[in-house]
C-alpha cells in the first residue's frame, strides 16, 4: 500500500557488548566449522537487563532523536518480539507505553516472528492513516540467553544478538517519507519452526532446538529445496510489488536492508532472490551484532542514520521475513 503524509522522524538502537565469535569458538560455546562458514563476526550480549528496557533504552533515543521536528504525541505503541520479555501473561508494550510518558496511547505487543517490527510498521501507518494526526512508537527487544535459548547452537541459520531498537512514524515531520509497504505470506510453511504436532509443556525442549524442529516439518513436508524455493518466491514477489508501488526499479534502491543471517542465508536472500549487490547492504553492521530477532530493520536504519551514510534523496528497502512464512517490504525515501 502506498502511504501519503507519514514520515520517519527518529531511529533508536541500544546495543549491548559485543562478544566476539572468536572468543565463542575457543570457550566451546559455538563450533569452528560454523564459525568459519557463516562470517559472523560478534553478536550482542546482554547481561542484568529484560528486553523491555532495552526497548525503553532504544525508545528514549528515538524520541530524543525526533524531538526537534515538534511532534504530535505518541499515539500508538507497537513492541515486537520473539521470546520471554521479562514476566509471563502481561503487556511489555503496555510498559513500554509507560515508560515513555504515553499512557494513554493503545499499545500492541506483536508475534510474527522475524518480520514483526516490518508488520508493526505497516500496521502503524494504518494506525495513523486512520487517525489522521499522530505519532506512532515502534520498538522490538529480545534477550537470547540460556536455558530457553542457545544463541550459538539453537539454529543453525542465524546466530542471535541481544538488542533493543526503535522507530518513530509520524504525521509530522522527519528525515525520511514512508512511501509504501506490501506484506505477503505463505502459511503453509508455518510448521517449520513448530517441528511436528503440538505440546501441552509451554517450554518444550531446553534449549530451544529450532534445527531439529526444522529437520521433523522437512521430512513430512515439502523438501528443503522446494521450501526455499517457496520462501523465495514469496519474499521476491513481496518486494516486486513493493517496488511497483512505489513506482521505482532495483536499481533506484541505495541500501537494503535484510534480516541478518549467516552469510550463505544471505548470499541466498540477496544475490539469488533479491538480486542485489551485497555492498548495498547492511551486511557489514549485521555481522556484528548478530540477528536480533524482529530488530534487524530497525536497527539497520538506525546504523545508517547515525553513521551518516544516508543523503538527501536516497531510497531504502526495509526486507523482512520471518517464520510462518511472512514477509513485509518497505520503501523510505531520505528527505
Amino acid at each position: 500500500m502506498r502511504w501519503e503524509g507519514l514520515q520517519v522522524a527518529g531511529t533508536g538502537a541500544w546495543l549491548p557488548e559485543r562478544v566476539p565469535c572468536a572468543q565463542a569458538v575457543a570457550e566451546g560455546l559455538y563450533g569452528a566449522a560454523e564459525y568459519e562458514t557463516n562470517e559472523i563476526e560478534s553478536v550482542c550480549v546482554a547481561e542484568g537487563v529484560s528486553p523491555p528496557q532495552m526497548a525503553v533504552r532504544a525508545a528514549g533515543e528515538a524520541l530524543e532523536r525526533a524531538e526537534q521536528n515538534d511532534l504530535p504525541p505518541v499515539s500508538a505503541v507497537f513492541h515486537s518480539h520473539l521470546g520471554f520479555q521479562g514476566a509471563e501473561m502481561w503487556s511489555a508494550a503496555g510498559h513500554i507505553s509507560h515508560a515513555v510518558g504515553a499512557p494513554g496511547a493503545p499499545a500492541y505487543d506483536l508475534n510474527q516472528s522475524c518480520n514483526g517490527a516490518m508488520a508493526g510498521l505497516e500496521l502503524a501507518a494504518m494506525t495513523l492513516e486512520r487517525q489522521g494526526t499522530g505519532t506512532a512508537l515502534l520498538t522490538t527487544a529480545d534477550r537470547f540467553a540460556l536455558p530457553a535459548f542457545d544463541r550459538w547452537r539453537s539454529d543453525s541459520a542465524a546466530v542471535y544478538g541481544d538488542a533493543g531498537t526503535a522507530l518513530v512514524l509520524t504525521t509530522g515531520r522527519g528525515f525520511a517519507r514512508l512511501v509504501c509497504t506490501v506484506s505477503g505470506a505463505d502459511s503453509t510453511l508455518e510448521a517449520e519452526s513448530r517441528g511436528a504436532g503440538f505440546r501441552e509443556d509451554p517450554w518444550g525442549e531446553r534449549p530451544l532446538d529450532l534445527d531439529t524442529r526444522r529437520e521433523d516439518f522437512l521430512r513430512g513436508g515439502p523438501g528443503l529445496w522446494e521450501h526455499y524455493t517457496r520462501m523465495g518466491r514469496t519474499l521476491s514477489d513481496v518486494l516486486g510489488s513493493t517496488l511497483t508501488e512505489a513506482g521505482i526499479d532495483l536499481v533506484d534502491v541505495t541500501w537494503f536492508v535484510p534480516v541478518t543471517a549467516t552469510y550463505l542465508n544471505l548470499k541466498r536472500m540477496v544475490k539469488e532472490i533479491l538480486h542485489v549487490e551485497e555492498s548495498r547492504t547492511t551486511w557489514d553492521f549485521g555481522r556484528t551484532v548478530g540477528h536480533l530477532g524482529s530488530g534487524d530493520q530497525l536497527a539497520g536504519l538506525h546504523h545508517l542514520a547515525a553513521t551518516g551514510r544516508l543523503r538527501s534523496g536516497d531510497v531504502v528497502a526495509l526486507v523482512g521475513g520471518g517464520s510462518g512464512y511472512f514477509c513485509t517490504c518497505a520503501v523510505l525515501e531520505i528527505l
